[in-house]
């Protein structure tokens, strides 16, 4: 993330591999992926005025559902969190 710190930002989207809800954390941590909780605190490191659409992937496939809510659920301000594979057309 370390292009959205620089003037002029050249980054138009981020790409976020969530592949566990909150309720695995410890085994998301564990493989060293994210779950919602751990996707909000990486998005909190963003520079304040910086709101590039949010693509979600990677979700296991049994808790795809789940974890979009949990990570639409997320206090992200004006951050647009989407699901990758609900999008034909990607808009940057």
């Amino acid at each position: 993330m370390n292009a959205l710190h620089q003037d002029g930002g050249g980054v138009a989207a981020l790409f976020m591999e969530t592949a566990f809800s909150n309720a695995e954390a410890e085994l998301a941590r564990k493989s060293q992926h994210l779950s919602p909780a751990t996707l909000a605190r990486e998005l909190g490191a963003l520079p304040a005025g910086k709101a590039p659409p949010v693509y979600i992937t990677h979700t296991k496939p049994q808790e795809g559902s789940l974890i979009m809510r949990e990570v639409q659920a997320l206090p992200l301000g004006a951050l647009r969190p989407i699901d990758l594979q609900s999008v034909d057309t990607l808009q940057v």
